[in-house]
């Protein structure tokens, strides 16, 4: 559509895998790019993939992190938990957002002592 059609907008509103796909495909296209539902906070905040034509309409996962941080920070200090498991799925947004809550609850203050 973008080649033969003129197609000068695409609203991508798929999940972080096809969010990169479809950057690389646009990286050299003269349209614009909304990304809508995509969360990793990797595909807007990393340098490396910078766009002046893609943007980012949807919350990141970095939002839900913060919150996250904030609010599992002073559970486990009034609590004394130390200790912290996690499960998220494996891809861009899951990484992310475990890497980032766990900054984020150290930042907070609480001292964590293991992180599996």
């Amino acid at each position: 559509m973008m080649n033969r059609e003129g197609c000068g907008i695409i609203l991508d509103g798929e999940a972080s895998a096809v969010a990169f796909a479809v950057r690389e495909v646009i990286r050299d296209l003269p349209v614009l790019c909304m990304h809508t539902g995509t969360k990793a906070s990797s595909l807007a905040a990393d340098p490396k993939r910078y766009l002046k034509t893609a943007f980012r309409a949807c919350r990141q996962g970095i939002h839900d992190a913060v919150a996250g941080g904030v609010y599992a920070s002073k559970l486990s200090t009034q609590r004394g938990l130390k200790r912290w498991v996690t499960c998220s799925p494996d891809y861009a947004v899951g990484r992310d957002k475990i890497a980032q809550f766990l900054e984020l609850l150290k930042r907070f203050g609480n001292p964590i002592a293991e992180a599996q």
